[in-house]
């Protein structure tokens, strides 16, 4: 299988989901979680703050949405699952 996406940055992944419309008040705190916890892992937590696409290319945020209300998320859970 041959992939042609090609591999974001960690500042592009920030860029892109700002540009998606998700808050993010400290870009330094998002590029180092997401350094640490990269976004396929995080992309589950973020899914409940989409909005239903129409298309596969099309991702955008609800409004309101923050990257610390997603990294809340994934800790809550990471502590209720490792209990």
């Amino acid at each position: 299988m041959m992939f042609t996406k090609p591999a974001l940055t960690i500042e592009q992944q920030v860029n892109l989901l700002i540009k998606r419309g998700m808050e993010i008040s400290d870009r330094n705190f998002a590029q180092q979680y997401l350094s640490h916890v990269n976004c396929y892992r995080l992309r589950a937590y973020w899914l409940p703050f989409e909005v239903q696409a129409t298309t596969v290319e099309m991702h955008q945020f609800r409004v309101g949405s923050t990257f610390k209300n997603v990294i809340a998320l994934y800790e809550w859970l990471y502590e209720v699952l490792s209990g």
